[in-house]
C-alpha cells in the first residue's frame, strides 16, 4: 500500500460485486463494508459477498440479543465471523475456533 490512510471507494449497491472484482484484480487485499444495523436484502447480498463477517456489539444484554437475528444469518450463510464488544479493549476471536 502507498498510502498510511486507506482508500475509500463510492460503489453504488447495484455494483458492489463488479467493485469487488475491480478491486482484487486491482491487487486490492481487504474490503471492508459498513452496513445498516437492519437486516435486509442488502444484508444478504453483502453476506454473500463477504469472506468474514464483522459484527460490532455493545457489550449489554439488550444489544447481544438485538443482534441474535444477524448471528444467525451468518452462520446459515456458513461465513466466519468476528463478535467483538465495540470497546478498545475487544477480544476478537473467529467464531467456532478455540
Amino acid at each position: 500500500r502507498e498510502s498510511e490512510t486507506p482508500q475509500r471507494a463510492d460503489v453504488p449497491f447495484v455494483h458492489l460485486a463488479q467493485g469487488l472484482k475491480r478491486l482484487k484484480d486491482s491487487g486490492g487485499t481487504y474490503c471492508f463494508i459498513d452496513t445498516p444495523p437492519t437486516i435486509s436484502e442488502q444484508s444478504e447480498t453483502v453476506l454473500g459477498l463477504a469472506d468474514l463477517v464483522l459484527i460490532p456489539v455493545r457489550p449489554s444484554p439488550a444489544d447481544l440479543w438485538a443482534v441474535s437475528e444477524t448471528v444467525a444469518l451468518v452462520k446459515a450463510a456458513a461465513k466466519p465471523f468476528l463478535r467483538a464488544p465495540a470497546t478498545h479493549r475487544a477480544v476478537r476471536r473467529v467464531d467456532g475456533s478455540k
